[in-house]
């Protein structure tokens, strides 16, 4: 392919995966509303399980933890060295306000295409 086809390929796919985005977040949204709905009303009747002939789905009781002392954390994670505790992923816009020279850090370079949002 020529340079001129893969940049009309690519624009035509790239238009394709995003009106296919719009159409999964619009069912991302139907699904959560019937998962939530499905959740009270199993919750509601004190059932743990519910299905049909082709599929059961079993409630469960999940424990997720959130922060609401970030200082009592940090104290905790570098007084236990629980550094497990934290997800480790830099912050790119943090470390760039920084000067981008942080101790332990390295950058590298890729490449990446941008696009205009209006096309002809």
């Amino acid at each position: 392919m020529s340079i001129t086809e893969l940049v009309t390929a690519y624009n035509d796919k790239y238009t394709e995966r995003l009106a296919a985005d719009k159409v999964a977040e619009a069912l991302k949204v139907e699904e959560t509303t019937l998962k939530q709905q499905l959740i009270t009303a199993l919750r509601d009747a004190d059932l743990y399980i519910a299905g049909n002939d082709k599929v059961s789905f079993t409630r469960r009781t999940k424990t997720r933890f959130q922060a609401i002392d970030w200082g009592q954390i940090h104290e905790f994670i570098i007084s236990h060295d629980a550094w497990d505790l934290v997800q480790r992923r830099l912050s790119d816009t943090a470390v760039i306000e920084r000067g981008g020279q942080i101790p332990g850090v390295e950058s590298y370079e890729y490449d990446d295409l941008s696009r205009p949002t209006k096309v002809k």
